[in-house]
């Protein structure tokens, strides 16, 4: 059982139960079994005087009404151990005076049983009172419990109807307390899902901010630690724009200055020139990346375009990726490439696969291969790319797709990666409602899946769609 609230509301339901039955029982119990000495005495002396003064009749008439009242059944001896009120025997002492043992024919209608005798019923524990009367006679008065007939609520039936009502009070009752405590933490469990999957507004509010208790004041702290990542994320991401807006120009003003300081430059200069005209170039590329970024966690509606062939489109990233990939002496090679179609915008899925395809190029040992592989499965449409690199360290898998993050600062830094790449590829492909997971190969390398939505061809229609995305 994996509910909180059936988890709840089964055991204060089971509590509650046994509660009041236990507590039926033991009250059951001590109002039939527990008197005091003097009302056993005052008891006892009233039923000799009802003996004594109108015979068997009124006694069997006081223990009615003592039964009746006092859920007492009473039975009187005299001290040569005769019932006095003639009547019979309760059942549950059965016809030879033993408890609990039925009729010799297992019937319950039958003839009554004969008055019990005092030596049978001295056999079990029930209260008794012996006085010394008037008459100089001893009278002795045993307690039993009372017959079916005024125990009614123990009794079908109205005992199936008492057990339904008390189950559906307690039922009741359980219902709303288990609901009071569990429903402030369906809405915590749903804020914190919508929180992890990027919607950074999510909050477990509302009702829940008034309580005063302990869940209450777990709720408002979720509250303000939502809206503290929000206002930090939201702070980071302005800045990252800003920052690679603001540079923009700077750059461009670097490469005119370049540009000219090449006309009157001498030889020994023009390598130095290069060499900034290239980290320049790298300065560019890598805030294109960072303003790509930013406008794919900013929410900004982006063009959504259906009927994209997925395979020419890979095929097309394969080609410019191997070709790229001979100068250093590696290969990046189609293994299988599946017809489908995906619903998106070209632009961020060629970027998403191609950081995707370049990223295992340039990590792939040399003069080894590249395998990209693209198959429909279950309406999915699965890339496949899987380098012949060293791989990455377990720990380091969740970290991939962070921006910034690099397993091997120096590596990166030789390669010319920033970290950004894979970054902008798992934002794409979430945005077209896909995903992107990484893992070591066998025997080695690292494994980059893209899973994307595959639509049917029959079914594709050039519409345009805009589409928002929220990214943690």
């Amino acid at each position: 059982m994996r509910s909180l609230f059936l988890k709840i509301f089964l055991a204060f339901w089971g509590a509650m139960a046994v509660f009041v039955t236990l507590a039926s029982i033991t009250t059951l119990v001590i109002v039939r079994f527990q008197t005091t000495d003097s009302a056993m005495e005052a008891m006892t002396r009233a039923s000799v005087q009802a003996f004594q003064s109108g015979g068997p009749g009124a006694l069997h008439n006081y223990f009615h009404q003592i039964e009746r009242d006092q859920l007492f059944r009473a039975i009187l001896f005299d001290e040569q151990g005769h019932e006095l009120s003639g009547r019979p025997a309760p059942r549950f002492l059965g016809p030879d005076g033993q408890l609990g043992r039925p009729p010799v024919d297992g019937s319950t209608n039958g003839p009554p049983p004969p008055p019990p005798s005092f030596e049978e019923l001295s056999k079990h524990h029930f209260p008794k009172h012996t006085i010394l009367a008037a008459d100089g006679h001893h009278y002795t008065l045993i307690l039993l419990p009372p017959s079916r007939a005024h125990l009614w609520f123990l009794t079908a039936p109205t005992r199936l109807i008492g057990i339904l009502v008390g189950l559906a009070a307690t039922g009741l009752i359980c219902f709303f307390l288990a609901r009071y405590v569990t429903r402030p933490i369906a809405s915590l469990r749903a804020a914190s899902g919508r929180l992890a999957a990027g919607d950074l507004s999510a909050r477990a509010g509302s009702g829940a901010i008034s309580r005063r208790d302990e869940i209450g004041a777990l709720v408002h702290d979720f509250d303000r630690m939502a809206e503290r990542i929000e206002n930090l994320i939201t702070t980071q991401r302005r800045l990252l724009t800003d920052i690679s807006h603001e540079l923009r120009s700077p750059l461009a003003r670097l490469n005119v200055a370049v540009g000219l300081a090449r006309r009157q430059a001498d030889p020994g200069t023009q390598s130095a020139l290069e060499r900034i005209e290239i980290e320049a170039d790298r300065l560019n590329d890598m805030l294109q990346n960072l303003l790509t970024l930013s406008r794919l966690e900013s929410g900004e509606a982006v063009e959504m375009r259906t009927s994209v062939e997925l395979a020419a489109l890979v095929a097309d990233v394969v080609a410019d990726a191997d070709f790229e990939a001979q100068a250093f002496g590696r290969k990046v090679v189609l293994k299988t490439n599946t017809p489908c179609t995906v619903e998106g915008n070209i632009t961020l899925l060629r970027s998403a696969i191609e950081n995707v395809v370049r990223n295992a190029a340039r990590y792939t040992d040399e003069n080894t291969q590249v395998d990209v592989a693209l198959e429909a499965r279950d309406h999915q449409a699965i890339i496949t790319v899987h380098d012949q690199g060293p791989g990455v360290p377990e720990e380091s898998l969740p970290k991939l797709f962070l921006p910034f993050y690099r397993v091997d600062a120096t590596r990166d830094r030789n390669t010319g990666g920033v970290g950004l790449g894979l970054s902008i590829a798992e934002r794409a492909v979430r945005l077209h409602g896909g995903s992107v997971t990484a893992r070591n190969g066998h025997p080695h390398g690292l494994l980059v899946e893209l899973e994307l939505p595959a639509i049917d061809n029959e079914k594709a229609t050039p519409k345009l769609e805009t589409a928002t995305v929220r990214t943690s």
